[in-house]
């Protein structure tokens, strides 16, 4: 949801970037994760990232890159790195990231809490903290 996503960085807290429904927290099976990509005008190291979810319950990965442009794989050689990691998240977790310096930080849910008809989770504010 591309389009959504300048909503998970705008500053309200009632505006949401979400994934699609699911039919199961596992992402109906159908693909490993769904992800979200914060962007930086040039590499920065970030040491926490805080975000605002829209219900408590998810698995993410948050992965890093320092190159200009955004990976499409993941993977040996892919160019992205695991800087943090939660596992059944608060509606608002921090994560301390390590790694270094980054142009692009990913955050991968892998597991998506209960939401109504169905599973799945929406980011209504993230911030990066240095």
């Amino acid at each position: 949801h591309q389009e959504e996503a300048p909503l998970a960085v705008d500053g309200n807290l009632t505006t949401v970037w979400e994934t699609d429904r699911y039919r199961t927290a596992a992402l109906g099976g159908l693909k490993p994760g769904v992800g979200y990509v914060l962007s930086l005008d040039s590499p920065e190291e970030a040491r926490q990232l805080t975000l605002t979810l829209t219900a408590a319950g998810a698995d993410f990965t948050v992965y890093g890159t320092d190159d200009d442009t955004i990976p499409d794989q993941f993977g040996e050689g892919s160019g992205w790195t695991q800087v943090g990691k939660q596992a059944g998240a608060s509606a608002r977790p921090t994560v301390r990231l390590s790694g270094g310096p980054q142009r692009h930080y990913l955050v991968w849910f892998t597991d998506l809490p209960q939401d109504g008809g169905g599973y799945r989770i929406g980011i209504a504010e993230a911030v990066l903290r240095s």
